[in-house]
């Protein structure tokens, strides 16, 4: 069941990326993602909760979770993605350089988008990478394989396996945010970017108990938090030192209290906020405006700012609506039950990422 305040906090969180790959002064912008990724955390977790109660066998759960994701994600993905791969080609050298730009197409693909850039680093003088941004679906795809084994090990204490889940993905985060001495391996690699994802599956867990109900409480709660992210999106920036030392456990604590108060809060400005009409028309669209957006931070260099930002913006809108309409709204339709097949998108994901990694000329 969807609750439309957070489909409400999904457009925050795609219009955050958005303006900060748009050259608004929105430094923070970025941290719209780790927004994103306590959302995933809370819904994956909700609906696997649910899933542990039903007498349907964890094997049955399990291969209906990963159909139902592949199907959700993937056809979008490949649309954006190889259109992407097309406008590479047709422009050059300028939009990136065309074999790593498959290459890591491929790896996107794959679920591993992320490590692909880890292992991949910008070269001196290479400044595009038109599917730099396919990183979180990254993060995201490596947890929903991850998450529903966690969770169905034990289903008569699937609540309790959700507070460790977010107990260890909190501390790895921690650690592996001071191993890494590159500010970009902690940014991308998935052990460190985990927290937002484990609170979010807490919070899931929270909330699993004797039903909450809507108090003044969480609406000041709520209020307050959403006070708080403007300051962080105005003047963080993602090489910030303080992140990196549990700063991103904070962002994440930060989000994971947001989509709490969205789930159970019923009235109250932000919530009114959340659930307006441009707030659901936006997070309706989030994933393919995600998808399609970051290329477009390379066109319309040479007009003027307020002229490239509407242009980009815009186009952003046009392309999402096409990506949504004609792709991704076909398996969000209620009542529909993704065909079996898509089982084996583990595999074929697997596929597509060792050819990623192998492709002649992918580091060239």
């Amino acid at each position: 069941m969807r609750i439309p305040a957070i489909d409400g906090l999904r457009a925050a969180a795609v219009l955050a990326v958005m303006a900060f790959h748009f050259d608004l002064p929105l430094h923070g912008g970025f941290l719209g993602v780790d927004l994103f990724f306590a959302i995933s955390g809370f819904v994956i977790a909700r609906g696997l909760l649910d899933a542990a109660r039903t007498p349907k066998s964890s094997v049955d759960v399990l291969t209906r979770f990963v159909a139902r994701r592949a199907s959700r994600l993937l056809p979008a993905a490949a649309v954006a993605v190889g259109s992407i791969v097309v406008l590479n080609v047709v422009r050059g050298p300028s939009f990136g350089a065309v074999p790593r730009t498959m290459a890591h197409a491929l790896a996107s693909l794959g679920g591993i988008g992320n490590w692909f850039i880890v292992a991949f680093p910008d070269r001196p003088g290479e400044i595009v990478r038109p599917l730099l941004h396919t990183w979180s679906l990254g993060v995201e795809e490596q947890a929903y394989l991850l998450l529903p084994l966690a969770l169905l090990v034990r289903r008569s204490s699937a609540r309790a396996s959700a507070f460790v889940i977010c107990g260890v993905g909190v501390g790895v985060a921690m650690v592996f945010t001071r191993l890494w001495s590159v500010p970009s391996v902690a940014f991308f690699s998935t052990p460190s970017r985990l927290a937002p994802v484990a609170l979010g599956v807490g919070v899931a867990a929270l909330l699993d108990g004797p039903r909450v109900a809507s108090s003044r409480l969480t609406g000041w709660l709520g209020t307050t938090l959403a006070l708080s992210v403007v300051p962080a999106l105005l003047w963080f920036s993602w090489t910030d030192a303080w992140l990196y030392r549990g700063g991103f456990v904070v962002v994440g604590a930060v989000f994971a209290g947001l989509v709490g108060v969205a789930a159970v809060q019923k009235t109250g400005v932000l919530i009114w906020v959340l659930e307006s009409s441009p707030a659901q028309f936006i997070g309706a669209r989030s994933y393919s405006l995600y998808l399609v957006h970051f290329p477009c931070a390379y066109l319309f260099g040479s007009f003027g700012f307020g002229l490239r930002l509407l242009l980009r913006f815009a186009v952003s809108l046009v392309m999402a609506e096409a990506l949504h309409r004609g792709v991704e709204y076909r398996f969000l339709r209620s009542g529909t039950e993704p065909d079996a097949r898509w089982r084996f998108a583990p595999v074929v994901m697997a596929l597509f990422a060792i050819a990623g990694f192998t492709l002649p000329g992918a580091w060239r």
